[in-house]
């Protein structure tokens, strides 16, 4: 078996992790090298891809280090376009896009004669347009060492999920265009990812979790393999005669964190934070041991000693560094497998981290290290406390050393990434050989399991495409499928393409009829005219996962006293796309089975499967019904039959979102007969139930000002069932049950905006103001040009206006003498944090009018801490004395994004007013 690794580097943590699978598959027996286009570790099976693509095929250069002059100039674009994204946030991780320095991998014998092509960290390697064509019929695994790969352009998506459908009004570029450059990249990817297979492997849970979610790679095979250590490297040496050697007495504390950036994600504001905590409690005999790039200036306790070891590329030197230290803490938000938490932990030396991304994979909370809450530097300081003068060393440093050797070994990533490619290359051999096996099997209908009835009418268009995903279908290649066509009467051409199709498969079976009838006449014709045990109705406009028929019938197999199974689809806008090629733009996701639920809304979804034989027990579907007798018939079974129903947790099939569809393209039809089924039924179970009497009193007046927010209910495809659900209580006055369903769908969803607008528009029902602020404050951070939650801005905006309007003449002659007070100092409270002193400092400078000093210093606290709220407002103060309102008004926003409530921000503002109302 031969195996190529392709990454831009084999340094930095991504590279370094491709190197070591490469060197533990090498020791294991594996034919493998590592092409990269900067080298630095001089050896001889790292290859660096040349510069200029070869025009006859040819093996890679081998040179002992090379720096690519192409991909350093490609990093200068990236940084160049970063910087023209007009309001990107510079604390933010690095946006790169699609394009590349254009290597022809196709010619390169390496790739050429590989049975398996490992992808690492490609940002600027690959051609989204070529890459298809140059590794051809190629297994690929890739290896997510961020999320770049399954995003538009981000390495870390941070709070945004719009990587989840289709990338667009993307935050990292300060952008509310959907069609923007993140979209484009999205789209570029997509485009290529159809075309090959791909297998990803993530080393954390929490990256798997992400690239599931994907609108990229969620339909493909993620397998989580962690990364590999050497652990005759990283292990455990005397901590006694390593401190006397650095000069640390064996008597202090030592903590220990590594600097590589200053990116928000990473996190470093907390643990300073946590550190000014910690020295508040413990003041002396306490070292910091820092290595990595960390600039000068930047403040630490006083209390503690600092040592700064700078940046340490000796791998040995490194584990010395982690013997050293009694704790390791790595205060990073969001992170894959950062590689010096196994490397902690292969020497013995606990680590305390928040309880997020990959870090609860590496850590066990109290066992080797402690998980603090993420972002609550509180925490995070207790976990350090904890680690250094509560825990028993003893027990942590055997708990690090067992974890680190159980899960982190370069030899057990090794053996798990050669039965990923074995599986791989078996499954690619299996597949050629049973094609003519299942070519075989088609058409025999002998064991006929599954019956999908299509109604065809109208729709030329879509019936080739529904064909191709029923006869694609793996039941269908057992034998198991049978396909039925009701034609009643089309207008269009479909008979021409059927017949062709039958000419072909003859086991197809075609109803047609010359005079027009409704879609549940078609149905219960060809539910009468089936042979399966089990029913699906099959739209022509949707589509499943190749297996989906299989699995649902698995399930209606296997659990013989349930009469009904039904899954989660994906939603898409494009007509005839297939499951595997979606352009998602939302997910249904659908609850499990309650049959309460039905008096609220259809909630099965348009593809679930059923025993043909609850048709004999309570007849079929109801034919004086033209959009609900589907939902009527489902009731039917509920209420009339005790029907046991199962959802099935998966995405099984792709839902085309047809505004000129029967329940779509009559809406009042739709909810007229739908209220008539709930009235049936409810009396049918003589539901003597008390209306529920909502404990929020005076709607009408709050209803009508959010009616346009309430008319957009369920417009939008691919809601959240459990959205569906609340909305429907909100519509219905049952706010207390809709909270209770809203909340415990962001406890398991925090980012969900769907449930946040939902919550602002209860809040404003309700009176809370300041509650529903929040909301659409949350909302617009993630998606600033959210359309709900504009609307909800506007109501909220008009409700109080009056209340607004009169706050201001109350307070703007206090606001004035606040504002004087602020720029003479009589202020008595200090400004706390660890820039104090200097704040002090800006504010008496303010005072003397010597405002380009007061500048100076308020922007190089910025430096040090971007988000620092007393040099924000104290700058917006400049700004309004210098009359850059604009500028002003941009601080304040800032501080009021990360602070809602910051009562300084709050006076400034009303003083900015006051001056504008001047102008």
């Amino acid at each position: 078996m031969k195996v190529v690794h392709i990454c831009a580097t084999d340094a930095g943590g991504a590279g370094k992790a491709a190197y070591r699978l490469h060197k533990g598959l090498v020791l294991n027996g594996v034919d493998s090298c590592l092409l990269v286009a900067g080298k630095t570790t001089r050896d001889d099976s790292v290859k660096v891809i040349p510069e200029i693509n070869p025009s006859v095929p040819g093996y890679c250069l081998n040179p002992d280090v090379y720096r690519s002059e192409k991909m350093m100039q490609q990093w200068n674009k990236w940084f160049t376009k970063m910087s023209s994204y007009s309001g990107r946030d510079p604390g933010l991780e690095i946006f790169t896009d699609v394009s590349s320095v254009d290597v022809d991998f196709g010619m390169l014998m390496e790739v050429r004669e590989a049975d398996i092509v490992n992808f690492h960290w490609m940002s600027g390697l690959l051609n989204f347009n070529k890459i298809s064509s140059q590794f051809r019929d190629k297994n690929i695994v890739w290896t997510l060492h961020d999320m770049n790969p399954i995003t538009g352009g981000c390495h870390y998506a941070e709070e945004c999920r719009n990587f989840h459908y289709e990338c667009g009004k993307c935050p990292q570029i300060a952008s509310g265009n959907p069609k923007d450059d993140s979209n484009e990249n999205w789209k570029s990817k997509l485009n290529a990812y159809r075309k090959m297979n791909i297998s990803f492997v993530t080393p954390s849970n929490w990256l798997r979790n992400e690239a599931l979610k994907s609108s990229l790679a969620g339909n493909n095979s993620v397998s989580v393999i962690a990364n590999g250590f050497p652990m005759d490297v990283f292990r455990n040496y005397d901590k006694k005669v390593l401190r006397k050697a650095a000069g640390i007495s064996e008597n202090s504390k030592v903590i220990l964190f590594g600097v590589d950036s200053f990116t928000t994600r990473k996190g470093f504001s907390f643990l300073r934070d946590a550190l000014e905590l910690l020295a508040e409690k413990v003041k002396d005999n306490v070292t910091l041991l820092i290595f990595g790039n960390i600039p000068d200036g930047i403040k630490l306790p006083e209390a503690f000693t600092v040592l700064n070891a700078g940046r340490i590329t000796d791998e040995k030197a490194l584990a010395g560094v982690y013997n050293i230290a009694d704790v390791l803490v790595i205060p990073s938000l969001d992170d894959n497998l950062p590689n010096v938490v196994p490397e902690s932990l292969a020497c013995g030396t606990p680590v305390v981290g928040f309880n997020s991304g990959g870090i609860p994979d590496m850590i066990e909370h109290k066992r080797n290290g402690y998980l603090a809450e993420r972002k609550n530097y509180h925490d995070l300081a207790e976990g350090i406390y904890w680690v250094l003068f509560e825990a028993d060393a003893e027990f942590l440093k055997t708990e690090s050393l067992r974890i680190a050797r159980d899960r982190f070994a370069a030899e057990k990533q090794a053996k798990e990434y050669m039965m990923l490619y074995e599986k791989i290359l078996e499954r690619k051999v299996q597949n050629s050989k049973s094609y003519s096996k299942s070519e075989k099997k088609k058409n025999k209908g002998s064991n006929v399991l599954v019956s999908a009835v299509v109604s065809v009418f109208n729709s030329e268009k879509f019936i080739r495409g529904c064909l191709d995903d029923l006869l694609g279908q793996t039941l269908y290649e057992k034998g198991e499928l049978e396909i039925v066509l009701v034609n009643t009467g089309s207008e269009e051409n479909e008979d021409a393409i059927i017949r062709e199709y039958k000419s072909k498969h003859p086991d197809i079976k075609y109803i047609k009829t010359d005079e027009r009838e409704t879609i549940y006449q078609a149905w219960n014709r060809g539910v009468k005219a089936s042979s399966g045990k089990f029913i699906t109705n099959a739209n022509t406009d949707d589509r499943h996962r190749r297996d989906a028929l299989e699995v649902l019938s698995g399930h209606l197999d296997r659990n013989e006293d349930v009469d009904l199974v039904y899954s989660d689809l994906y939603v898409t806008k494009i007509e005839n796309e297939t499951f595997e090629s979606r352009t998602v733009a939302g997910k249904l996701e659908r609850p499990p089975y309650n049959p309460e639920h039905f008096f609220i809304a259809c909630l099965m979804g348009p593809q679930p499967m059923w025993r043909k034989s609850v048709h004999e027990k309570i007849g079929y579907f109801d034919e004086s019904l033209m959009s609900a007798a589907d939902y009527e018939f489902w009731c039917r079974m509920a209420f009339v039959n005790n029907s046991k129903m199962l959802h099935i947790p998966e995405f099984l099939g792709l839902y085309y979102y047809n505004q000129n569809g029967i329940e779509m393209g009559n809406r009042p039809l739709s909810e007229k007969e739908s209220d008539i089924i709930r009235n049936k039924y409810k009396m049918l179970l003589n539901d003597n139930k008390t209306q529920y009497n909502s404990s929020f009193k005076n709607l009408s007046k709050t209803k009508s000002k959010i009616g346009n927010v309430m008319n957009s209910f369920n417009e939008a495809p691919g809601r959240n069932s459990e959205i569906i659900l609340a909305e429907s209580l909100i519509e219905s006055d049952r706010l207390n049950e809709a909270v209770d369903i809203l909340m415990h769908l962001m406890q398991t969803d925090p980012g969900n905006v769907d449930a946040m607008n939902d919550l602002a528009v209860i809040s404003i029902m309700a009176g809370d103001y300041e509650a529903a602020a929040d909301f659409i404050e949350r909302v617009i951070r993630i998606d600033p040009m959210n359309d709900v939650a504009l609307d909800n801005m506007n109501c909220l905006s008009s409700l109080i206006d009056e209340k607004m309007a009169q706050l201001k003449n109350d307070s703007f002659q206090n606001t004035a003498e606040g504002f004087e007070n602020y720029q003479t100092g009589n202020e008595t409270q200090k400004p706390k944090g660890p820039y104090g002193d200097m704040i002090e400092k800006a504010e008496a400078f303010i005072e003397s009018e010597d405002l380009t000093s007061a500048r100076k210093v308020l922007e190089t606290i910025l430096l040090m801490e971007e988000g620092n709220l007393d040099a924000l407002n104290d700058l917006s103060v400049i700004e309004i004395m210098e009359k850059n309102y604009q500028a002003a008004a941009e601080l304040l926003e800032r501080v009021i994004r990360k602070e809602p409530d910051n009562e300084v921000a709050t006076e400034n503002l009303l003083i900015l007013q006051r001056e504008l109302d001047k102008l």
